[in-house]
């Protein structure tokens, strides 16, 4: 895995380059002491999580599973910062409590953000 240090001058740059990562490797290397083994390890048990909550939320029917799921999705990208996938659920969850109902727009945002982050995840894996 590369990590990029950052210095004063390249601070900005750096700030935004992370920001469109799929996962903020930065926050991730911070989470797990800088231990690359472990970083590996839970971008691999990430990766599947976020599939497996992926099929079920497509599936979910009762509103209040969904919105478990949304939630579960959300706490999930939160631990090793994938910011697009928990505020895309987070919006999903909103639009779930304001309409009652499921958005089909809303789920397919975060099926996009999913995919972007587990195509991220196993090129990061594969190198």
């Amino acid at each position: 895995m590369v990590h990029v240090a950052i210095n004063g001058q390249n601070r900005a740059a750096g700030n935004a380059r992370r920001q469109r990562r799929p996962v903020d490797l930065v926050f991730l290397a911070r989470q797990t002491m800088g231990d690359r083994v472990l970083e590996c390890d839970v971008l691999a048990m990430f990766d599947h999580q976020i599939n497996a909550h992926m099929i079920r939320i497509r599936q979910a029917k009762d509103p209040g599973e969904l919105a478990n799921l949304l939630s579960a999705l959300k706490g999930c990208a939160l631990g090793v910062g994938a910011s697009a996938i928990a505020e895309l659920a987070s919006e999903a969850e909103k639009a779930l409590a304001a309409n009652s109902a499921r958005s089909d727009e809303a789920i397919d945002d975060v099926a996009m953000a999913v995919h972007e982050a587990s195509v991220y995840v196993g090129d990061l894996l594969a190198g």
